[in-house]
């Protein structure tokens, strides 16, 4: 960790910034990678403009590990890292979460300070994966990721099956896979697992963002539904795992949202919203045979959306619900 932290500063005073760190931690924050990462508190300074952040540290930062920063009294969220991606990047930005990493990328504001340097690339990395990369995980090719994710039977499907499973054309369907077989994706188990890892890193902020149909309170504690819809309704996140949590959120996917079930469950728009519902973007299988009424999401999407949660113990659940839905899935 050392050599990383002295990279970053050395990238840092390249940029005319000087870094002072007050405090590292002696305990390293708990999260579900194995890499370890390091809490810190740094003092930025360049010419007259100065900055107190609170740092993430670690050879691979995710957007969703900075939650691990997010509690009331804590400065500005940064994170030094090895190497932030294009995309990644994008994501850091839309959460406000500041970032420099030992390659010279830079996203810094304080005092009168402003700082973005883009386009900095290790200098092992290869040109052409670049695109591959940067695309892979478009809304789009997220739905065509998600459906092999989900139903691993459809790795030996015809691409025309794999597309009417994620709802998508063809054509995109044959170039998602092609960019799947550039990045080494074949199919194996372990090669599942860093796929699920990379496609619930950017749900959140890439296709997740397109599919909010409303935002409702429901006053019950725990909020269930009395669902009486014309077709499937999904449960994801917290109210998928109530057996592992008590749930105080409510998300729910449908093909559409009808207004009697705003209706039956009395849900509300005049306040903090505690019920989520989203359009379902995949069509199920019909080997599965699902009728009307209430199902559990697909596994990987619920797993994506507990890790969205803030929630130290909603992340929790996130990793035991995957490390028992996933072995499931795969038979």
């Amino acid at each position: 960790m050392d050599d990383l932290i002295t990279s970053v500063r050395d990238q840092l005073q390249k940029l005319g910034v000087t870094p002072t760190i007050r405090h590292r931690a002696a305990k390293p924050p708990v999260r579900d990678d194995p890499t370890p990462v390091e809490i810190f508190e740094v003092d930025l300074r360049r010419g007259p403009a100065q900055g107190a952040y609170t740092v993430l540290c670690g050879r691979r930062i995710r957007p969703r590990d900075t939650t691990l920063l997010h509690y009331e009294g804590r400065s500005d969220a940064l994170v030094w890292t090895d190497h932030i991606s294009p995309q990644t990047a994008e994501n850091f930005r839309d959460l406000g979460v500041q970032f420099v990493d030992s390659t010279g990328n830079a996203w810094l504001e304080f005092g009168n300070a402003i700082i973005d340097v883009r386009g900095q690339r290790p200098a092992k990395q290869s040109t052409p994966s670049t695109p591959a990369t940067s695309n892979l995980f478009s809304p789009n090719r997220s739905r065509v990721i998600f459906a092999l994710l989900a139903w691993p039977r459809l790795q030996g499907a015809t691409q025309q099956e794999i597309s009417k499973a994620a709802k998508v054309s063809v054509g995109l369907t044959n170039g998602t896979l092609k960019m799947l077989r550039q990045e080494g994706y074949d199919g194996s188990a372990p090669s599942r697992r860093r796929l699920v890892d990379r496609w619930a890193d950017a749900y959140p902020l890439g296709l997740g963002k397109s599919l909010e149909l409303g935002r409702f309170r429901s006053e019950a504690a725990s909020p269930h539904l009395d669902v009486r819809v014309k077709s499937p309704a999904f449960l994801s996140g917290e109210s998928a795992v109530d057996d592992l949590l008590k749930p105080i959120t409510l998300t729910l996917y449908v093909a559409d949202l009808e207004k009697s079930l705003i209706g039956l469950n009395r849900w509300r728009t005049d306040r903090t919203p505690n019920v989520f519902v989203r359009r379902q973007f995949w069509e199920t299988p019909v080997a599965l045979g699902l009728d009307h009424g209430l199902h559990v999401a697909p596994w990987p999407l619920v797993y994506a959306d507990l890790l969205t949660s803030d929630d130290p113990r909603v992340r929790g659940a996130a990793k035991e619900w995957r490390a028992r839905a996933e072995p499931a899935a795969s038979i």
